[in-house]
């Protein structure tokens, strides 16, 4: 797995014999490839082939929604062929290592992984985090570089302000303010952190019922264990 820009790519050979590169997205409920793509490919126990006949049209959607040269210019600087989302996780457990530059699963969830996270309609797996010492019910999204707070969050943010602008494939480009905040999850301190807030962010908490979103930069240099049919977490 590459880590670019605060993202994951994971490369894979498809069933057909191509080299795809896949983004990995724990906030996308569902897998799909850019248009012209049907390769089909397996990725630890879950191949596309059991991927539920439920999920097409929304597959359909955001095929035609995403546009892919937006997301290489703006977020990996690389090829992507498509989006690793939350269907292929849904019955494993995962380690994303950010160490080693590795994802794996079907691994045995670690005996000292005992924080208690709940599965989003969506798919997106949401659990209780400390940022700057507020509490939150956050999702975890792959796909969002920095841990993301409402506007006029009350806890106690720290640095420089910074005016940036950031990209989403769905909400296009937008202005942002970035800061830094103390960050835990559970017994997890996760260190001072990026903590970003804006209007348009604000859009995605309230569509998908987050108070926020922890983001990668959050877990750079730990490995991530997380079993969606167990429902537990561990960070270290």
């Amino acid at each position: 797995m590459d880590i670019i820009n605060n993202h994951f790519i994971l490369p894979v050979i498809s069933e057909q014999g191509k080299e795809l590169r896949l983004l990995v997205d724990t906030g996308s409920p569902v897998t799909f490839l850019r248009r012209g793509l049907n390769d089909s490919f397996t990725v630890g126990a879950f191949s596309t082939s059991e991927a539920s006949q439920a999920d097409e049209p929304l597959k359909r959607m955001a095929r035609q929604q995403v546009n892919f040269r937006d997301v290489e210019n703006n977020l990996t600087g690389s090829h992507v062929d498509g989006v690793l989302g939350a269907d292929f996780f849904q019955t494993q457990t995962v380690l994303f290592d950010t160490v080693d530059s590795r994802l794996e699963m079907g691994v045995d969830i670690p005996a000292w992984a005992k924080t208690a996270i709940s599965i989003s309609q969506t798919r997106v797996p949401m659990f209780n985090i400390e940022v700057g010492g507020h509490q939150l019910q956050a999702g975890w999204d792959t796909g969002a570089m920095h841990t993301v707070v409402p506007m006029g969050f009350p806890g106690t943010l720290s640095g420089e302000t910074l005016e940036e602008t950031d990209f989403n494939p769905f909400l296009g480009s937008f202005d942002i303010t970035r800061r830094k905040g103390m960050i835990r999850s559970g017994p997890f301190d996760l260190g001072v952190c990026p903590v970003v807030y804006a209007p348009a962010y604000d859009l995605a908490l309230n569509m998908f019922g987050f108070d926020a979103i922890l983001g990668t930069s959050a877990l750079l240099g730990r490995q991530v264990f997380i079993s969606y049919a167990r429902k537990l977490l561990g960070i270290r």
